[in-house]
Protein backbone atom coordinates (compact mmCIF):
# COMPACT_ATOMS: atom_id res chain seq x y z
CA UNK A 1 0.00 0.00 0.00
CA UNK A 2 2.65 2.37 0.41
CA UNK A 3 4.25 2.04 -2.72
CA UNK A 4 2.98 2.99 -6.58
CA UNK A 5 4.29 2.79 -9.90
CA UNK A 6 3.71 6.43 -10.23
CA UNK A 7 5.32 7.81 -7.64
CA UNK A 8 7.93 4.92 -7.11
CA UNK A 9 9.01 3.22 -10.17
CA UNK A 10 12.43 3.20 -11.46
CA UNK A 11 12.07 1.82 -14.76
CA UNK A 12 15.69 1.59 -15.46
CA UNK A 13 16.10 -0.79 -12.68
CA UNK A 14 12.92 -2.44 -13.23
CA UNK A 15 12.19 -1.85 -9.06
CA UNK A 16 10.20 0.02 -7.52
CA UNK A 17 12.03 2.02 -4.40
CA UNK A 18 10.87 3.50 -1.03
CA UNK A 19 12.76 6.59 -0.08
CA UNK A 20 14.37 5.49 3.51
CA UNK A 21 12.84 7.43 6.01
CA UNK A 22 12.01 7.00 9.80
CA UNK A 23 9.51 4.35 9.53
CA UNK A 24 11.69 2.32 7.28
CA UNK A 25 14.36 2.96 9.99
CA UNK A 26 12.56 1.52 12.84
CA UNK A 27 12.21 -1.47 10.54
CA UNK A 28 15.65 -1.81 9.57
CA UNK A 29 18.74 -1.32 11.18
CA UNK A 30 20.60 0.35 8.69
CA UNK A 31 24.29 1.45 8.01
CA UNK A 32 23.34 4.82 6.92
CA UNK A 33 20.22 6.54 7.14
CA UNK A 34 19.43 7.28 3.85
CA UNK A 35 18.49 5.33 0.54
CA UNK A 36 16.74 3.79 -1.22
CA UNK A 37 15.23 0.46 -0.08
CA UNK A 38 13.73 -1.93 -3.30
CA UNK A 39 10.25 -2.79 -2.56
CA UNK A 40 9.91 -4.92 -5.47
CA UNK A 41 10.63 -6.15 -9.42
CA UNK A 42 8.52 -3.87 -11.73
CA UNK A 43 9.42 -5.47 -15.22
CA UNK A 44 12.50 -5.60 -16.89
CA UNK A 45 15.89 -4.10 -16.02
CA UNK A 46 17.62 -2.19 -19.04
CA UNK A 47 20.70 -3.46 -17.64
CA UNK A 48 21.94 -6.89 -17.32
CA UNK A 49 24.59 -8.53 -13.98
CA UNK A 50 23.71 -8.33 -10.70
CA UNK A 51 20.60 -6.70 -10.28
CA UNK A 52 19.12 -5.50 -6.75
CA UNK A 53 16.56 -7.46 -4.73
CA UNK A 54 13.27 -7.01 -3.18
CA UNK A 55 14.52 -5.84 0.40
CA UNK A 56 18.37 -4.58 -0.81
CA UNK A 57 19.00 -0.87 0.35
CA UNK A 58 20.29 1.19 -2.93
CA UNK A 59 23.13 4.04 -1.24
CA UNK A 60 24.88 4.83 -4.46
CA UNK A 61 25.11 5.03 -7.88
CA UNK A 62 28.45 5.49 -9.56
CA UNK A 63 30.10 6.98 -6.44
CA UNK A 64 27.21 9.78 -6.08
CA UNK A 65 25.00 9.29 -2.83
CA UNK A 66 21.42 8.45 -3.14
CA UNK A 67 18.94 9.80 -0.32
CA UNK A 68 15.71 9.98 -2.34
CA UNK A 69 13.96 8.28 -4.86
CA UNK A 70 13.91 11.47 -6.33
CA UNK A 71 17.82 11.41 -6.78
CA UNK A 72 18.21 8.50 -7.17
CA UNK A 73 16.31 8.64 -10.48
CA UNK A 74 17.92 11.90 -11.37
CA UNK A 75 21.38 10.08 -11.13
CA UNK A 76 20.40 7.14 -13.59
CA UNK A 77 19.30 9.85 -16.03
CA UNK A 78 22.51 11.44 -15.85
CA UNK A 79 24.12 8.77 -17.56
CA UNK A 80 25.27 7.99 -20.52
CA UNK A 81 23.40 5.72 -23.08
CA UNK A 82 25.47 2.09 -22.77
CA UNK A 83 27.29 3.80 -19.49
CA UNK A 84 28.21 0.54 -16.99
CA UNK A 85 26.69 1.45 -13.58
CA UNK A 86 27.84 0.20 -10.05
CA UNK A 87 25.18 0.30 -7.95
CA UNK A 88 26.42 0.51 -3.78
CA UNK A 89 23.47 -1.81 -1.85
CA UNK A 90 23.24 -2.69 1.71
CA UNK A 91 21.72 -6.20 1.94
CA UNK A 92 21.28 -8.14 5.38
CA UNK A 93 23.29 -5.54 7.05
CA UNK A 94 26.28 -5.79 4.44
CA UNK A 95 27.22 -3.63 2.64
CA UNK A 96 28.17 -4.36 -1.44
CA UNK A 97 28.68 -3.40 -5.04
CA UNK A 98 26.56 -4.78 -7.81
CA UNK A 99 28.04 -3.73 -11.46
CA UNK A 100 25.08 -3.68 -14.03
CA UNK A 101 26.09 -3.59 -17.43
CA UNK A 102 23.74 -1.52 -20.19
CA UNK A 103 22.06 -3.78 -23.23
Amino acid sequence: DLVNPTDNLISPLGVLGMTVDGGILKILPLRYADGVLVAAHSGLSTYFGDQPQEGDVIHAVNGQRVFSVETLRSELSNLKLAESIVLQVERDGILMLLVLESN
